[in-house]
């Protein structure tokens, strides 16, 4: 069965302050399951509360911006 991806959000600036898995896989073009793999990976910035995971969108656009550099 093909995973369903969501709407896709473009601009870091759309993004909440605070963001959901939700809004990591609206940001990257993926699905939700997807976002949630990202969370095995070290280094990836999240909180857990109460059984859901949250994500400062400070650190997290820090961390992509890192992951960028790593290929680079």
């Amino acid at each position: 069965m093909e995973e369903k991806q969501i709407k896709r959000i473009f601009h870091a600036e759309d993004l909440p302050d605070v963001l959901t898995m939700a809004h990591v896989a609206m940001f990257l073009g993926c699905s939700v399951s997807k976002a949630y793999g990202l969370l095995k990976l070290e280094g990836f910035p999240h909180t857990v509360l109460l059984h859901r995971v949250y994500v400062d969108k400070k650190k997290f656009l820090a961390w992509i911006d890192e992951q960028i550099q790593k290929k680079w």
